[in-house]
């Protein structure tokens, strides 16, 4: 197969390594021009397979395609074939592009998609085909239009996209619901896979999502216009003879590569609907536990997902169906069609492992820290899903069987990693994080080698940074008595004390259960602390959540049961408490200093300041006078009046500072 695919590529690592991949089963060698991205593209494309030559700065795609075309000819290549490296191009369609010039019948073929509706009527200047002599040519005069019009080269199109490789259709793709512009490129290729014929319905208007996909030869639909509603589609279907329509989510929960086992299933199994019962909102199983509150009181109940949106439906089912401008899931609307037409319905797992979509697009790392967890560590490390991408055990210098155990573990995603004295917990977390920085995670969690922390409630703590809601979340066992069950009153008595000593500190007034270590951090936000800093003891979480606050960055509780088994709390509360208050203290004094003064500047400083020096003052003042009253000295009868002027205006002057931090943090929540 004599053909050469070049891509060129700008900060593009989340289609990159699919695009790679796909392009390899249709051309011969693959070259991936990186033009000076600033992510992880180079490294994911090489990965996948790809010969990758870096650009230092971004020199614009007509450098980055020059570039792949003089190192295709340095390599040989007759067919020279140009794509982008975002999905958008099918690389099925290389053949009909590179064939045209392997015949000698021309020396340039533009690909072009000819349908109606949402199709491209005009050619698609990135996705071509060049002959020896043409990128000869380009690459002495770098001017496509002068090559051709000096050299008579012989230039064709040819269609290419779904309407020029089938006469007919057999499937309908209904891309719907939750749609991603940084997912919707790779789904819509994996999709052109298995079906026919693709929809893409708009949840809103969205001129980017439009684009991309009319650039891909996909129809799109906005549910608001008159007329372009689900039963258009179903028309078109019905008159063109298809068998079945597809629906899944445009965001990557549903992984279009199990389409085919979905239509499958309807043809050779006599049912008129397959589902994947596993698909759900944000990559939870289909059975989710789902939080409830009622009369004040939390508690979990399990039940089948509602919102089911991976389906396979026979079009000849959808006679009489009722249609909505206003839903937009399709998979429902069909699943209630059949409920109300007795239609037959199978129920298929194809997320047996948990293996979301959502999460695969990123590079998730989980850091474990570990010191005399010989019980429980391996029992962890199994636990840990499948879309993690790496997990970092740090042994904090054990003295037991714990590095023993971690060495005989045969996970490729750990990474081993040993102190030679011990450092604490605060310690072994941040080497975590340096060694996920160092492989440009997108997100690191934290979790305990004591088996503490359920795997089952990770997505939570993962979706609110993916979804830009949060650069950190933790969880919060506090709401409410049932989740609390697990913990003891002196243990639940320390955290109450410890939340509220946290929230003055670091400023997160909206947070609780600041001592839970089940956390998730984006790599933004780890990049801008300064890690060396952090409290390296058990009171890290109250430091970390200190250093957040004042560089800003947004924090959310997500809320989960309290899981304690066989493991020992290795914390004493009045011990920590004494030792963990004052580095509060200190770093509550920094959080002032840094954010309201060095980086910004805000009155609540004076207000604080001030009821540090009255308050003190007030209360030894008023000692003294007890003092004076018990052994009958004689005092002025002001000095009382003026001690509780003192004391109030302390009060007053705290209540004040503490509102306005309220409002900076409320501010910032807002925006989230």
């Amino acid at each position: 197969m004599p053909i050469t695919a070049v891509l060129s590529a700008f900060n593009n690592e989340v289609n990159i390594s699919n695009a790679v991949i796909r392009t390899l089963a249709h051309a011969s060698r693959v070259i991936v021009v990186d033009d000076g991205s600033t992510d992880n593209t180079a490294e994911k494309a090489r990965l996948a397979g790809a010969e990758v030559i870096r650009h230092n700065i971004n020199m614009g795609k007509d450098a980055t395609l020059r570039t792949g075309f003089m190192l295709a000819a340095k390599n040989g290549a007759k067919v020279i074939v140009t794509m982008d490296s975002n999905g958008r191009h099918d690389p099925a369609d290389i053949g009909k592009l590179a064939d045209p010039i392997l015949r000698g019948e021309a020396d340039l073929v533009k690909g072009n998609y000819n349908g109606s509706g949402g199709y491209i009527t005009d050619t698609h200047i990135d996705f071509r085909a060049f002959s020896r002599k043409c990128f000869n040519y380009l690459i002495a005069e770098g001017n496509i239009l002068n090559t051709i019009k000096e050299n008579g080269l012989k230039v064709i199109e040819v269609p290419i996209g779904s309407n020029g490789s089938k006469n007919c259709t057999t499937s309908i793709g209904i891309i719907n619901h939750r749609l991603n512009y940084l997912a919707l490129g790779s789904i819509i290729a994996a999709t052109k896979n298995h079906i026919d014929k693709i929809y893409v319905i708009l949840d809103k208007r969205d001129d980017n999502i439009s684009d991309l996909a009319l650039s891909m030869g996909v129809e799109v639909i906005d549910p608001s216009s008159n007329g372009h509603t689900f039963d258009r589609i179903v028309k078109y279907g019905k008159e063109n003879n298809a068998e079945v329509v597809v629906s899944l989510f445009g965001d990557g929960t549903h992984d279009p590569r199990n389409i085919k086992e979905l239509i499958d299933s309807v043809r050779n199994d006599q049912v008129d609907i397959a589902v994947d019962s596993s698909s759900v909102e944000y990559g939870s199983n289909a059975r989710n536990n789902v939080l409830s509150i009622t009369k004040g009181k939390a508690y979990q109940e399990t039940k089948i997902n509602d919102h089911i949106g991976f389906a396979v439906c026979k079009i000849k089912c959808l006679d009489n169906i009722k249609f909505s401008n206003n839903g937009h899931n399709i998979a429902e609307m069909v699943l209630s069609h059949a409920e109300n037409n007795s239609l037959k319905v199978k129920y298929l797992d194809l997320n047996k492992d948990k293996n979301f979509g959502l999460l695969n697009l990123y590079k998730i790392g989980v850091v474990v820290p570990a010191y005399n967890e010989e019980l429980l560590i391996e029992e962890t490390i199994n636990s840990i899903p499948k879309y993690v991408e790496r997990i970092y055990i740090v042994d904090d210098c054990s003295k037991d069987r714990t590095p023993e155990i971690i060495a005989r573990m045969k996970d490729p995603r750990i990474v081993s990693i040993r102190h030679e004295k011990n450092g604490g917990v605060g310690a072994a977390i941040v080497t975590g994080y340096k060694h996920a920085l160092k492989e440009k995670m997108d997100i690191v969690a934290v979790m305990a080698g004591d088996n503490q922390m359920d795997p089952e409630q990770l997505p939570g703590l993962i979706t609110p940074i993916i979804d830009g809601k949060a650069d950190y979340t933790k969880g919060n066992r506090l709401i409410s008595k049932d989740f609390r069950s697990g913990m003891s009153k002196w243990r639940s008595a320390g955290n109450a004390i410890l939340t509220l000593i946290t929230k003055i500190g670091c400023g997160y007034w909206h947070i609780m259960d600041p001592q839970n270590g089940y956390t998730a951090i984006s790599r933004n936000a780890l990049e801008v602390m300064d890690l060396d800093a952090i409290y390296p003891y058990y009171g890290y979480c109250n430091d970390m959540l200190i250093k957040l606050n004042t560089f800003e960055m947004r924090v959310m509780d997500v809320v989960m049961p309290a899981r304690y088994g066989r493991e020992k709390s290795k914390i004493k509360y009045s011990k920590y408490i004494r030792k963990v208050a004052p580095m509060i203290f200190r770093g509550f004094l920094w959080r002032l200093k840094t954010k309201y003064i060095i980086l910004d500047f805000h009155p609540l400083v004076f207000f604080y300041a001030a009821s540090m020096v009255l308050l003190p003052i007030g209360l030894l003042f008023s000692a003294w006078i007890f003092a004076e009253k018990i052994y009958q000295n004689p005092i002025s009868p002001n000095f009382p009046l003026l001690a509780a002027l003192i004391m109030l205006m302390g009060v007053q002057f705290l209540l004040f500072a503490m509102l306005f931090d309220m409002q900076a943090d409320n501010s910032r929540s807002s925006n989230v």
